[in-house]
């Protein structure tokens, strides 16, 4: 009996020692407590995340000025809908754009119209050379909230205008024979400055020059020609009494001065065949003088 109580304690004891010391050993098997995921929250605050948005650009057509600049001014507003505090004004920026020509400029800030809209005034220089038609406008401006680049635009028309002034203002020839052939002017070429921004041709309304002793001969404008180079005595345009004839040579507009020729025309005058008249001066004080135009 006492053998059998020993026996069963024994095997008890050793139970117990067996299942502390597994617990320890195949601890590492069991979940330790700690969640392998966690949720987290998060907090995001965003100033100034709405755009600045820009309008109220308007500009009327534009005339150059013969040989001067002028300044096109005009305002544009711009809205944030954050408040005005969020618009950066020193970013606001105005671009005229034709064709591969553009011209910049800043738009200083005016004042508040509203708690979420400034007033911008934008300045910008035309000179008269530059080219006519519809130019594009472009308005640039940013918010401090998150730097966006907003753009406005619209248009406008720069006009063209047809001025031009000619050196010399007087024609010459030496004294001719009857008879005689390719007869260029003495004092060529005539210059022609386009003192505008016209874009065309050069034109010539000519007229019969009358005999200044014996009224009742004169030398048709049709003995003359014109051309740019060389070729105007045997393929230059043949000038035609009382009638706009146009010579095929370009007006040129540009910047008279950078020199070079920009802007500028030259025209060479020929007689091919002077005509049987009398020995006495020809000239155009009884009908009148030569014109020289664009078209």
């Amino acid at each position: 009996m006492k053998r059998g109580l020993y026996i069963l304690g024994s095997i008890f004891i050793f139970l117990a020692l067996m299942s502390s010391v597994s617990a320890g050993l195949f601890d590492f098997l069991k979940p330790s407590g700690r969640a392998s995921s966690q949720l987290q929250n998060v907090s995001v605050t965003i100033v100034g995340a709405n755009a600045v948005t820009i309008g109220g650009i308007s500009i009327p057509a534009q005339s150059p000025i013969e040989l001067n600049a002028i300044t096109v001014t005009f305002s544009v507003w711009v809205n944030d809908s954050d408040g005005v505090n969020d618009i950066n004004t020193t970013s606001v920026t105005a671009e005229f754009k034709s064709g591969l020509t553009t011209k910049t400029s800043s738009c200083p800030f005016q004042n508040n119209i509203n708690t979420k809209a400034a007033n911008f005034s934008c300045s910008l220089s035309m000179s008269y050379w530059e080219t006519p038609g519809t130019w594009n406008v472009r308005v640039q401006a940013k918010d401090f909230g998150n730097g966006t680049m907003m753009n406005g635009s619209s248009t406008f028309v720069y006009n063209s205008l047809s001025a031009l002034v000619i050196s010399p203002l007087t024609l010459t020839w030496p004294s001719l024979m009857t008879g005689a052939i390719n007869q260029n002017s003495s004092n060529h070429p005539t210059i022609i400055n386009n003192t505008g921004n016209f874009n065309g041709f050069v034109a010539i309304t000519a007229y019969d020059l009358k005999g200044e002793t014996s009224s009742s001969e004169a030398i048709p404008a049709s003995s003359f020609s014109v051309g740019a180079n060389g070729l105007q005595c045997t393929s230059g345009i043949t000038l035609t009494n009382s009638s706009v004839r146009s010579t095929g040579i370009s007006s040129n507009p540009g910047n008279l001065s950078l020199g070079g020729g920009a802007g500028q025309a030259n025209i060479y005058y020929c007689i091919p065949l002077v005509p049987s008249v009398s020995s006495q001066i020809y000239s155009t004080k009884t009908f009148g003088s030569w014109t020289v135009t664009y078209q």
